[in-house]
Order: C-alpha cells, then structure tokens, then sequence
C-alpha cells in the first residue's frame, strides 16, 4: 500500500458520521464519512474499496466526543501503516457513497459548505 492520508475536517464529531478508510490508487485515505474523501470517491476509473473503521482495539481506548481526530482517526490510520489487516470490516459496495454535503435553499439564500480551498502564495 501507498501512502496513508489522514484528514479530519469534521463540524460532525461526536454525530453518528462514520470513520471511514479508502482504498483507491494504491492510496488509503482515512476520514470523516461528512463528504471530505466525496474527492477520492469522484475520481474516474479508481477501483475503490471502502471499510468501516469499528474495531475498538485500533483506537485509543478512552475515545472523547470532540476529539476523535485523535482518538480514532489517526490510532486507525498508524495501524493501517504498520500493516494490519485492511478487511476490518466488511467492505462497502461503492454504490453506498460517502457523505457528500450538498446545496440548499433557505429564505431565498442558496446554503452550502466549502470543501476544498487551495491557497497559493509566493515570496519575491
């Protein structure tokens, strides 16, 4: 396996989202099912394998409602790291997407939620 990419971009902690890892490209993405790894899941021609991250023995044993960027996320991505099993539990059909945050409307008000920002700068 390639690299691991942990990325915990998550207003949801401590919601009923699910940690989720990625397998696409030789890549692992580990993350938030709130719509950050949506960008892994739109890439065309990727076979992508999806697990649930629910094995409490890859994660810190005291697991806090608001931190779980430590307490599980990351624990969960230093094992896949090391080697262990990638089949924690079952695969998920692709079909199943992750959570994606989509548009809304509200009093006339067109809502959404940023997902990526690049930011460029150059020193002269």
């Amino acid at each position: 396996m390639g690299t691991i990419h942990l990325a915990v971009v998550d207003p949801g902690v401590g919601s009923s989202r699910r940690p989720l890892a990625l397998r696409a490209g030789g890549q692992c993405y580990v993350g938030p099912d709130n719509g950050l790894l949506s960008l892994v899941l739109d890439a065309d021609g990727q076979h992508i394998e999806a697990v649930e991250l629910t094995r409490r023995e890859y994660r810190l044993s005291a697991t806090s409602r608001t931190f779980h960027g430590r307490d599980i996320f990351a624990p969960a991505g230093a094992h896949l790291a090391s080697g262990c099993p990638w089949s924690d539990s079952a695969p998920r059909d692709r079909s199943r997407e992750a959570g994606r945050p989509f548009g809304r409307q509200d009093n006339g008000l067109v809502l959404g939620e940023v997902i990526l920002v690049l930011i460029a700068s150059a020193i002269f």
